[in-house]
């Protein structure tokens, strides 16, 4: 089950950080990185969310279709 691995390797290695990073209490690092994973997701998955961005609306002929082609300077 490779993509069992890869597919959660974003919370491993927060995971894997905050216990290294942690002097003491490593059990609650551990915690708080998947929390901290967990709050960021979901911070991301709203503000993506409510600007109305979707794999529909983000690609390249749709942006187009936006008048986004070109880069303003």
């Amino acid at each position: 089950m490779p993509g069992a691995l890869f597919s959660n390797l974003p919370v491993f290695f927060a995971v894997a950080s905050a216990i290294g990073l942690a002097k003491a209490e490593k059990p609650t690092a551990a915690f708080t990185a998947v929390i901290g994973y967990i709050a960021v997701n979901v911070g991301i998955n709203a503000t993506v969310a409510a600007k109305g961005l979707t794999a529909a609306t983000t690609t390249p002929e749709a942006l187009q279709q936006a008048g986004l082609d070109r880069l303003r300077r």
